[in-house]
């Protein structure tokens, strides 16, 4: 009966949300019987209600409901409660549902933190959340339903993807989705401003939190997905120009662009081009989720095979890119930009740095999605990968990273040219100076002229203000972001130019020297774990000073899937990673083949990532206002009896459409 609430609730969420959306156009076109009140009011208990729906699918997988489909196909008795719960959204249906849940928890946060804004500007921002929650819901239900219901019931299920069974894994997506779900908010925002264009200054200054935090979480989500890319799959790299990799790359830098162009129209400029950053960047989300879940691409990433499925999704981004579009071409022009800048200035050092990063945004497009359109052409595959990438994507970004280093120097409007200099050349003096030896190697020394040059900005507002307390939070965001990114910059240049690697064949007691490391194999066991087998290599791993660590890299089987994984082992410090994984063993497990590898810096890669995103959310958070909501008092009764309505309407349409399983076999 727990899962039939599930059911009921997604449904009554559906109705809900159309319910609200039609509400949100009656009072753009009667604005004179308005009524915005209960379209936020109602957001609420949307949120509400498909939360409910994601705790019933949880609890079916914690409780080993196998009368469950989806628990059937991706979960297992003897699976750590971990990955019951992150099996949940480690499936399409699952992942639809949470997609859906945390769209709504973004509609329910704004509804709480936005009285500084007009409620007609609130209402139409959150019309257009139930909008894209109605046809999600509507999608989920017909064709990834997550409840569907299977009778007489398995014994035990067919366990999750070996490959999602990490605590990578499990916090990964759910950033990730925090990030691309958060641009349909943004969206919001942006079509509010075109239907409202005499407020559109106040709504796009309102956006900026909403846009720093969904970008910090989708930067957290890249992050540990690269991570985990690094450390589980045996390969050793964080970056493979996946498909899946890029749908995600494609919002952020997007995304990335938006940040910084709406510090210039919350002062009146550029707001034409922040409105379409605004609504691209979800548009870009929409093709992640298309490219995930169609079944076009094969990817390990990627969940769903079913061409259907990618129809039913290809329509609605048809819609909604459409209707972005129309909308665009119809309110645009009544939206003014007044705001002149000068050449050194910190407005044109913005605007030059996000249109590269929509340059940058257009070639990944181009090389993920070109090779799908020459296939459906003419059915011939085509292998686009890092070649592409490292002669159009990389040579873009040398100028992007330049503007990086130049913008703490500059000022708002202009700024003296004798007052620019002099700092830039002190931040490039230092960073040549810290790399004397390295002093060619280009990447590295452009790295160093980031890190520096945002602390010398940080140094220099300190002697302006003469204390830390007193420089603006802004100057530290920015400078903080800046000074993450140039880490990971670093860490990508000293792990690829100083990268030794090689895949050896070991006995046991024979050893290896690499990098000033010594690996000696000691033995090869084996186990057994809750629910997979596995075969370990002991390394010892020495250096001149003698004992550095034991590393215990692995090869998993899990029997339910039939499938092996490969575990690497690390030994990880600052200054870099000794990388080992087992590629092979022999039968009477006397000898191993291994991939021994030392990253120099690579770590940096993660800590810059993670800093970028802490700082962002710090950023976003402390942006949005402190004003109470006094909306959330007990709904009227304007309110109950379209609640009351949509939950009779819900009830009907599981009795005809949902197929009641408690009714069918009691």
């Amino acid at each position: 009966m727990i899962v039939e609430i599930g059911h009921i609730s997604a449904i009554f969420a559906m109705v809900l949300c159309a319910i609200a959306a039609g509400t949100g156009i009656h009072n753009f076109f009667r604005p004179s019987d308005c009524r915005p009140v209960m379209v936020i009011r109602m957001s609420r208990y949307i949120f509400g209600a498909v939360a409910l729906s994601f705790i019933t699918l949880i609890w079916a997988y914690l409780s080993s409901d196998f009368t469950v489909l989806n628990v059937i196909e991706n979960s297992h008795t003897l699976k750590p409660w971990l990955y019951k719960i992150s099996g949940a959204w480690g499936n399409h249906e699952g992942s639809v549902l949470f997609w859906i849940f945390v769209l709504t928890a973004y509609g329910f946060a704004f509804s709480i933190s936005s009285r500084h804004l007009e409620p007609a500007h609130r209402s139409m921002i959150l019309s257009i959340q139930c909008a894209i929650g109605f046809c999600f819901l509507l999608f989920m239900l017909a064709t990834s339903n997550p409840f569907e219901r299977v009778f007489p019931p398995p014994a035990d299920g067919q366990d999750l993807n070996p490959l999602l069974q990490d605590p990578g894994l499990a916090f990964h997506p759910p950033f990730l989705y925090l990030g691309y779900v958060g641009y349909a908010l943004i969206f919001g925002f942006a079509a509010t401003a075109l239907m409202y264009p005499q407020n559109a200054k106040s709504i796009l200054a309102a956006m900026r939190p909403w846009a720093l935090i969904a970008w910090a979480f989708l930067t957290a989500g890249i992050t540990l997905g690269s991570y985990w890319a690094y450390y589980e799959l045996g390969w050793g790299g964080w970056w493979f120009w996946d498909p899946v990799e890029n749908a995600s790359l494609m919002p952020w830098l997007i995304g990335t662009a938006l940040l910084h162009s709406v510090m210039i129209s919350k002062r009146g400029g550029l707001m034409h081009w922040t409105i379409l950053l605004a609504l691209f960047g979800f548009c870009f989300s929409l093709l992640g989720t298309f490219l995930v879940r169609s079944g076009i691409i094969t990817s390990v990433h990627a969940f769903a095979n079913d061409p259907g499925r990618g129809v039913f999704l290809l329509l609605i981004m048809g819609i909604i890119v459409m209707g972005v579009l129309l909308i665009y071409a119809l309110r645009a022009r009544h939206i003014q930009s007044q705001l002149r800048f000068g050449l050194l200035s910190r407005e044109m050092s913005i605007m030059l740095n996000s249109m590269i990063l929509a340059v940058l945004c257009f070639t990944v497009f181009l090389g993920t999605l070109y090779p799908l359109f020459i296939e459906l052409w003419n059915g011939h595959k085509l292998s686009v990968g890092t070649p592409y990438f490292s002669l159009t994507f990389i040579p873009l970004s040398v100028p992007l990273i330049v503007i990086m280093a130049f913008a703490p120097s500059l000022a708002w409007g202009q700024t003296p040219a004798r007052k620019l200099w002099g700092g830039l050349l002190i931040a490039a003096i230092i960073a040549m100076t810290l790399f004397i030896p390295e002093s060619r190697i280009f990447w590295i020394l452009l790295a160093a002229w980031v890190i520096v040059a945002s602390l010398y900005g940080l140094l220099r507002q300190w002697r302006i203000h003469g204390a830390w307390r007193g420089i603006p939070k802004s100057t530290y965001g920015f400078s903080i972001g800046h000074l993450g990114l140039g880490l990971s910059i670093l860490g990508m240049a000293g792990s690829s130019l100083w990268l030794a690697e090689d895949t050896i064949r070991l006995q046991i007691n024979k050893s290896f020297d690499i990098a000033g490391y010594h690996v000696v194999l000691e033995k090869i066991d084996d186990g057994l774990f809750s629910n997979y087998a596995f075969v370990r290599a002991k390394l010892r791993i020495e250096n001149a000073d003698g004992f550095v660590d034991y590393l215990y890299p692995e090869k998993r089987f899990y029997p339910v899937k039939s499938m092996p994984t490969t575990e690497s082992a690390r030994h990880v410090t600052w200054h870099g990673d000794l990388y080992t994984s087992l590629l092979d063993f022999s039968a009477d497990k006397s000898e191993a083949t291994l991939r021994i590898a030392n990253k120099p810096l690579v770590i940096w890669i993660w800590i810059g990532g993670l800093l970028v995103a802490c700082t962002g959310l710090w950023r976003g958070i402390d942006l949005l206002p402190r004003a109470n909501d006094t909306s959330l008092a007990l709904p009227a009764i304007s309110v109950v009896k379209p609640m009351a309505g949509a939950l009779a309407l819900s009830l009907v349409l599981y009795l005809l459409w949902g197929a009641p399983f408690f009714l069918i076999y009691g």
